[in-house]
């Protein structure tokens, strides 16, 4: 596992309306290291409603699984659910390389630019 400092996520119920959406926090053995609960409203338009939490743990990269649940409150209970997600990891591409290309692409367009002019 390799756990992070942060993460963050959009969420929205099931069912349109009033919801409590509650993240928990753990460690590399499955010990709480902080959790929160969160009041949203979400509705059926598209329109951007869904909730976004994020969480940061101040003393370093610790977090390695983070649980999540929501109650889609009492209009309709049927949506209530639980889930957890664990291990997600991604690579972020190397500045450098990023620069490097950048500057191949500089270059071609300067180089472009000569031919289009002559």
């Amino acid at each position: 596992q390799n756990p992070v400092l942060s993460f963050g996520f959009g969420i929205q119920a099931e069912w349109p309306g009033a919801f409590t959406a509650k993240v928990e926090a753990l460690d590399v053995n499955g010990s709480a290291l902080f959790g929160a609960t969160f009041n949203g409203f979400s509705n059926n338009l598209e329109n951007g409603s869904a909730q976004f939490i994020g969480l940061a743990d101040t003393t370093g990269r610790n977090v390695s699984q983070i649980l999540i649940s929501t109650d889609s409150g009492a209009s309709n209970p049927l949506f209530a659910n639980d889930f957890a997600i664990n291990d997600i990891s991604f690579t972020v591409p190397e500045t450098g390389s990023i620069i490097l290309l950048g500057g191949a692409l500089l270059c071609m367009a300067g180089a472009f630019r000569r031919k289009v002019r002559n």
